[in-house]
């Protein structure tokens, strides 16, 4: 029986082989074979090729996906329009912005980007930019036009997501937000000590605002020789924060070197449904972890 999948990141749209059969971590017809199935898709560049030009080829590309593999994927907005796709057996996919900086951190141009159907903007990504330090400046937090775009955000219905942003960003938009943030892909710092990674006071604030954090599978944010074991100690720490109602996916697929386990793509995300069954996870956490979670943040936030 299919297992249901709601992954909050992947840099997939990156590739430039077919995105319905390709050989990445994912694929639109792997991707069917979970129900339901909702995939967020980033456009994303790096710094000194994040432009709003390079927004837009994403952009573009994204559509073209949806164009030619309209039999099996829809691109949805909202909580609505995710249930109309799972209806019609079809693969969900969202649209996410992964850098402030191909925005040109310009309000008009996340009001264009919310018209293009993106639901999540990422504040930075690697770089500092004019509204918030990156994860390379832990000190450096929100400008006030920082504060501004994040209120903004609130007001369309785009989710903020602190996966890069700095310590000190990240508690200037939980006092900023108006909206619950949240953190797409993104693991717990007290398990593997890496810059990218949450403190335990971080997630027990994204706990209270009623954000979800995903969890990254890159090696790099795991641990050393990262395998299943040191998946499930992640899994394990979040749950020990009472992260139940946070805790969703957020693989990083397509866009990390290799994944854990000698895993090969999404399509291993049924062997750790499985490890986590024969651990004696129950079937609603297991469920709330995959995919009602990050459900039940689009139905409150975007």
């Amino acid at each position: 029986m299919p297992i249901p999948r709601f992954d909050s990141h992947c840099d997939t749209l990156l590739r430039s082989d077919s995105l319905r059969s390709g050989s990445g971590h994912i694929n639109l017809e792997r991707l069917q074979k979970f129900a339901p199935s909702v995939q967020f898709f980033a456009i994303f560049a790096p710094p000194g090729k994040d432009t709003y030009d390079a927004y837009l080829q994403g952009r573009d590309k994204f559509r073209a996906m949806i164009r030619e593999n309209g039999d099996i994927v829809s691109h949805c907005r909202n909580a609505s329009e995710l249930r109309q796709a799972e209806s019609e057996g079809k693969v969900a996919a969202m649209l996410s912005v992964e850098g402030s900086a191909m925005l040109e951190c310009s309000i008009d141009r996340l009001r264009t980007a919310y018209e293009d159907g993106v639901r999540l903007v990422n504040l930075t990504w690697n770089a500092s930019n004019k509204l918030a330090g990156s994860c390379a400046e832990m000190e450096k937090g929100l400008s006030e036009e920082g504060r501004e775009f994040v209120r903004e955000c609130g007001r369309l219905g785009i989710g903020v997501d602190l996966s890069h942003a700095s310590d000190a960003t990240f508690w200037d938009t939980m006092e900023t937000a108006l909206n619950a943030p949240l953190c797409s892909h993104s693991n717990a710092r007290a398990v593997w000590n890496h810059r990218r990674n949450m403190t335990d006071e971080m997630i027990r604030a994204m706990i209270e605002r009623k954000g979800v954090i995903g969890l990254n599978f890159c090696p790099d944010f795991l641990g050393e020789g990262p395998g299943l074991t040191e998946v499930l100690a992640q899994i394990e720490h979040f749950l020990e924060l009472g992260a139940e109602n946070c805790l969703c996916l957020g693989g990083d697929l397509d866009g990390i070197r290799a994944m854990p386990c000698g895993w090969r793509g999404v399509e291993d995300m049924e062997a750790l449904y499985g490890s986590l069954q024969r651990r004696n996870y129950s079937e609603e956490l297991l469920y709330r972890i995959f995919f009602g979670n990050l459900m039940d943040y689009v139905e409150r936030a975007l």
